[in-house]
């Protein structure tokens, strides 16, 4: 069971990662290395209106509803944090 979410897991954050690539919110060729990396800073540099804009976009690639109360306490901010997110809605 663990092993199916591991898997899982690891689809989701690589469909994520293509979104933001192919959607162009970011430019970062070492996207693996900053998992754990605000958006909003190095390298990524995603403004407020990025972020909007992604989670526009998550919630249609995904067909998924981000609450307000998921994005309270930055739970928004990273590619693992988001990955998580996503899990618990899909997994």
């Amino acid at each position: 069971m663990l092993e199916k979410t591991v898997e899982e897991q690891k689809k989701i954050r690589n469909r994520l990662m293509k979104l933001l690539q192919e959607k162009q919110l970011i430019s970062c060729r070492d996207i693996k290395q900053h998992l754990n990396v605000p958006l909003t800073g190095s390298p990524f540099f995603l403004t407020d209106v990025g972020m909007v804009y992604l989670l526009f976009e998550i919630e249609k690639a995904f067909e998924v509803r981000i609450l307000e109360e998921e994005l309270l306490e930055y739970g928004f901010s990273t590619i693992d944090q988001i990955t998580g997110l996503l899990c618990k809605k899909l997994c």
